[in-house]
């Protein structure tokens, strides 16, 4: 219910679409280290065929390349044979699933889909990483659904719902929880610290909070219809 992307276009690139970008992005004279290709949707896996057809094509014609896949999915159409496809692949693949803590939370946003998540198999693979938004309605379960997640060995990056819901009384609650937090890792400091430790929260307070997705050097998007976005 948060998320920022227009689900009424419902638009699919095609597979000369894709192959045409990863060609441009493969024949730029400079050489990098890595090259990381992100699907990114809506749902990511809407495309799981036009997915694998991207993947395989660089296999076979970009092998020389260290190129690397990021796929941010929700899971709930992560099928037997996804996950057949998703192990294959593990070695180039990073997969996050997006998960906002135990199955209360999640589902308050996510049209109760907590039971259509395999969660012990995205916890299987390597790095596993979870994507938690923290909304104010779950704001004060937020150290227990980290816990939770976790538990489970994911690291959890977490990010906290943009737009005007935020009111001081959330906020207020919000410190506790970090406070708390704080406390939590202080007392394992083996254990990987959540991203929301890091996290700006001053556009909580601010009348015109920030819109949209980080920004990266050698970055740049293209949608469906194959326009660039840098």
């Amino acid at each position: 219910t948060y998320c920022l992307v227009d689900k009424s276009a419902r638009r699919k690139m095609s597979f000369e679409t894709a192959k045409c970008e990863i060609d441009k992005m493969m024949a730029v004279p400079k050489q990098f280290s890595k090259y990381i290709v992100s699907f990114i949707g809506g749902e990511p896996f809407l495309a799981f065929e036009l997915i694998r057809q991207v993947v395989d094509y660089v296999k076979m014609y970009y092998s020389e390349k260290p190129v690397y896949f990021t796929i941010v999915t929700n899971g709930t159409l992560v099928n037997d044979e996804v996950k057949k496809w998703i192990v294959e692949n593990k070695k180039i693949l990073h997969i996050t699933l997006s998960l906002d803590g135990m199955r209360e939370t999640h589902n308050k946003n996510r049209c109760k889909t907590y039971d259509r998540i395999d969660i012990p198999f995205f916890a299987s693979l390597p790095s596993p990483t979870v994507n938690m938004v923290i909304s104010p309605n779950e704001v004060e379960n937020t150290v227990g659904n980290i816990k939770f997640l976790e538990s489970y060995g994911f690291y959890v990056k977490a990010y906290l719902e943009e737009g005007n819901r935020w009111t001081y009384q959330h906020i207020e609650s919000l410190a506790k929880q970090l406070s708390s937090l704080i406390d939590y890792y202080l007392h394992r400091p083996n254990q990987k610290v959540s991203s929301l430790l890091r996290n700006s929260l001053f556009f909580l307070m601010s009348d015109n909070p920030p819109v949209g997705c980080g920004k990266h050097k050698y970055a740049y998007h293209i949608s469906a219809e194959g326009l660039r976005y840098d």
